[in-house]
């Protein structure tokens, strides 16, 4: 009886396990709490700054609105699943998962598929926040929709979706929540300064860091987004895939072997 259950539930589709794993991240309160935090934000800048527009405000206004929320929601949302994924070990949580679904790499991968999806539903609902906002702050001396915002549209919720994957496979891979935060703080910040300061030549490898990349890819239809050194739009989601994917793969190997499973 035991090898049949053991084989059922290994034998799990992917699609099930996206499934159960987005209804964990939806049942949960602290997600309900992050997407108001993230929402706050949005709601602050877009407030803020309406007081400094002018006349009217064009796509590339609400454009430089959204982009200015996600400087920190990034990290935010980020954070966010790092710890939410995490908490399977730290909650104890993880015992139960591994029961349900004893196959390593397929739950990371589902877990990682969840998480990219959370978070391009919260991208989409901050470009919507400030898109609407913004509208109803200037009423008639507004224009939302244009090339700049109509980019954002995909690129958003693109950009965000990886990063919040590749997050949650590095809390799979370090199973700490301090440590993922601590990585991904150190990857958006610690390491432009440190290079800017210090090892100047590490630069030329900034461009090519997950934050950097989701910047690229935000700013891929904003005029002047091309910087001399840095990698295409193109090429920047494909690079960010990578990471994300490359990301899972290892934290799947070294979570199977950890375990023995």
């Amino acid at each position: 009886m035991t090898a049949v259950i053991s084989r059922r539930t290994r034998g799990a589709t992917l699609g099930a396990i996206v499934r159960s794993e987005l209804i964990k991240i939806r049942s949960m309160r602290s997600t309900w709490v992050g997407l108001v935090a993230l929402l706050g934000v949005a709601t602050l800048v877009t407030t803020l700054s309406s007081t400094k527009v002018a006349g009217v405000a064009t796509p590339d206004v609400f454009a430089g609105w959204i982009l200015t929320v996600f400087q920190v929601g990034l990290l935010l949302t980020t954070a966010f699943f790092a710890v939410q994924t995490a908490s399977e070990w730290s909650t104890g949580m993880a015992r139960t998962t591994f029961a349900a679904v004893p196959a390593r790499g397929r739950w990371v991968a589902g877990r990682v598929i969840a998480c990219a999806l959370g978070g391009a539903v919260a991208a989409l609902a901050v470009v919507a926040a400030v898109l609407g906002l913004g509208t109803l702050v200037h009423s008639a001396g507004a224009e939302a929709l244009g090339p700049e915002t109509y980019g954002l549209l995909w690129q958003a919720p693109l950009a965000l979706g990886l990063m919040s994957g590749f997050s949650a496979a590095l809390a799979v891979l370090v199973r700490n929540a301090w440590l993922a935060v601590g990585a991904l703080f150190t990857l958006q910040f610690v390491l432009g300064i440190v290079s800017a300061t210090l090892l100047t030549w590490f630069l030329q490898v900034m461009p090519y860091l997950p934050f950097d990349l989701a910047g690229t890819v935000l700013h891929a239809s904003q005029a002047g987004a091309d910087l001399a050194g840095a990698p295409g739009a193109g090429l920047a989601i494909v690079l960010l895939v990578a990471w994300a994917v490359g990301t899972a793969v290892v934290a799947a190997i070294v979570s199977r072997r950890r375990d023995g499973a």
